[in-house]
């Protein structure tokens, strides 16, 4: 299967200002689709009485656009 979508970190951020993540969309027929990008933590507990957790740390919602076939998500 061919890939679809590239990601890579733009920029790192640090403590003091926003990293920057950039999706392209290799595959132009997927111009005018919706698109979510979401970011969850998720912890496994190796114990008897495991308590496990997952949570959504962020989620963005976009369309693909014919004009720029990449989205950059500030994180």
């Amino acid at each position: 299967m061919a890939k679809t979508v590239r990601m890579e970190i733009i920029d790192h951020g640090s403590a003091d200002r926003d990293g920057l993540l950039r999706i392209t969309f290799l595959d132009s027929g997927l111009v005018g689709k919706r698109a979510e990008f979401s970011l969850e933590s998720e912890v496994k507990v190796d114990d008897s009485s495991p308590v496990h957790d997952e949570k959504v740390l962020y989620e963005e919602k976009f369309a693909i656009r014919a004009d720029r076939l990449m989205h950059d998500i500030v994180i």
